[in-house]
């Protein structure tokens, strides 16, 4: 497995830091525009990049989570049907979310250098030299250092995450949730839209959707997620007994995900249901909802058996989250 020794840090100013850059590299950069998709996992990260060409690159890579120089081991394989791999990984793992970017990359020494612009994030660099087989890192991470001082790298502004984990911040910060009712048009148009999604999937009897009266119930907390122009991208409800509150209508437009919408209206329904005496979530979904599955378990949600009023269905999954 390939490997190399890196930092990320965010940028005041990036224009500056350019010039800074471009002086002691001595040549123009590449400019790259990057489009990674990634992929839900246990061993490490998996994502997908697509250059602005469409050339695609599948990258599997490991790495601590720390704020200091830091290894990195990766394996790259390139791709020549990357849209098709997306949905294929999509189906099998889950996205966890979708970051692009326009990158400057330069070479000083051994170093690779990259002035990242981040939709939606903001703009950062990168540091890294990469090692020959069974080479020491002692080496590759006195060149990232002296590049740090070279630079003005201060260590405070490094970072231990990767951009798909600060995205999930950044973008509940532009989302609005709150408790609406079910039957506004532009509401309705959400649920129309799972409905129109989910039932060519299922057969008749494995639909499990309340319609826009039962969501009206007063033991209904439905809300509705909308960005910065007031548009609404998603909802959900939480139906709430004496036992438990149940999960349904969970919905976010596919062009708004990957942004942390789905896990924000979770978490603003628990706390509904939290507030009304509930001492435990469930849901039921259907088993080709591998993106929604794999964002319950990362909620802390857990297999279960099925529970009121539902039996034993090939097409459904039943989880559950004790508060």
């Amino acid at each position: 497995m390939a490997s190399n020794v890196e930092i990320k840090a965010r940028v005041a100013d990036i224009d500056a830091l350019e010039r800074k850059v471009q002086a002691l590299a001595g040549h123009e950069p590449c400019r790259l525009e990057q489009d990674d998709t990634f992929f839900c996992g246990s061993h490490g990260r998996l994502k997908l990049r697509v250059d602005g060409a469409g050339a695609g690159k599948l990258i599997f890579y490991q790495r601590q989570d720390a704020a200091a120089i830091k290894s990195s081991f990766f394996l790259l394989s390139q791709s020549n049907d990357p849209d098709g791999l997306r949905e294929l990984l999509t189906q099998a793992y889950g996205a966890q979310g979708r970051v692009r970017k326009q990158r400057s990359q330069y070479r000083i020494g051994r170093c690779a250098i990259h002035l990242d612009r981040v939709a939606g994030l903001g703009n950062f660099v990168e540091l890294e030299a990469e090692l020959a087989d069974d080479e020491p890192e002692e080496a590759a991470r006195q060149a990232i250092a002296a590049l740090m001082e070279q630079l003005s790298i201060r260590d405070d502004s490094l970072l231990d995450k990767a951009y798909v984990d600060l995205l999930e911040p950044s973008s509940r910060q532009n989302l609005t949730i709150a408790l609406e009712r079910p039957d506004q048009p532009e509401v309705m148009a959400l649920i129309d839209e799972l409905d129109a999604y989910q039932k060519p999937l299922y057969p008749v009897e494995s639909h499990h959707g309340v319609d826009v009266a039962a969501l009206l119930r007063p033991e209904v907390a439905f809300a509705v997620a909308r960005d910065e122009t007031g548009v609404a991208v998603g909802c959900g409800a939480v139906w709430c007994t004496a036992e438990y509150g149940e999960l349904k209508r969970m919905f976010v437009r596919p062009q708004c995900r990957g942004r942390g919408a789905a896990r924000s209206v979770l978490a603003f329904l628990e706390r509904q249901a939290q507030a009304r005496g509930c001492a435990a979530m469930t849901l039921e979904t259907g088993i080709h909802q591998h993106e929604a599955i794999a964002l319950y378990q990362r909620a802390g949600y857990d297999f279960c058996p099925p529970f009121g009023s539902y039996r034993e269905d090939p097409y459904s999954v039943f989880m559950r989250k004790a508060f």
